[in-house]
Order: structure tokens, then sequence, then C-alpha cells
């Protein structure tokens, strides 16, 4: 069973110790998965952030827009408040003047 295809691999590394040091030297699964994970975690609430943001703003322009659909459904009941004539009606004081040409 000690000849499989695997076998002339693991002699060729059994011979260069060389090799062996460098897979010690590397970092394990689980430094590099995390590493990983925390990048995607960064990203993730870079996401956030800006999906929030986006959202404040659509919010606050469908405030602005019901408000202005309150203001013109409204008008006529607080216009009349808001509203001072520039001509009066019983005319004391006013001359009215005819031009000719």
């Amino acid at each position: 069973m000690k000849n499989d295809q695997a076998e002339s691999l693991r002699n060729k590394t059994v011979d260069h110790p060389a090799a062996v040091q460098h897979v010690h030297s590397l970092p394990s699964r689980t430094e590099v998965h995390g590493k990983k994970r925390e990048n995607e975690r960064k990203q993730k609430n870079a996401k956030k952030v800006k999906r929030n943001t986006t959202f404040l703003v659509t919010r606050i322009l469908l405030a602005a827009f019901i408000l202005l659909i309150g203001i013109t459904v409204t008008y006529k009941l607080w216009a009349k408040d808001l509203y001072i004539p520039v001509q009066s009606e019983d005319r004391k004081g006013v001359e009215q003047v005819e031009i000719e040409e």
C-alpha cells in the first residue's frame, strides 16, 4: 500500500529540508482566513454606513414630498389668514384717475 501515486512526491520532499522549512514559515489557515473575514467585515460595515446614508436622504426627500402635498391640500384653509388685499372695498381716501391719450 506504500506504492501509491504520491510516493514519489513524498520522497522528493524528504530529500529537500528547505521545502519543509518553507512550509513551516507560512501562516496557518486560521490566520489567513481570519484576515479575509476581517476584511469582509470592514467592507460590510462600509456598505452599511453608505446604505444608512442613502436611506437617510430617501427619508428626508419622502418627508419633504409629503409635507409639500399636505401644504397644497390644506392651502385653502390657512391661506385666508395670510392674504392681505391690496385694494380696499370702501375706497376711502382713494381717487380714481383717468389718463387721456
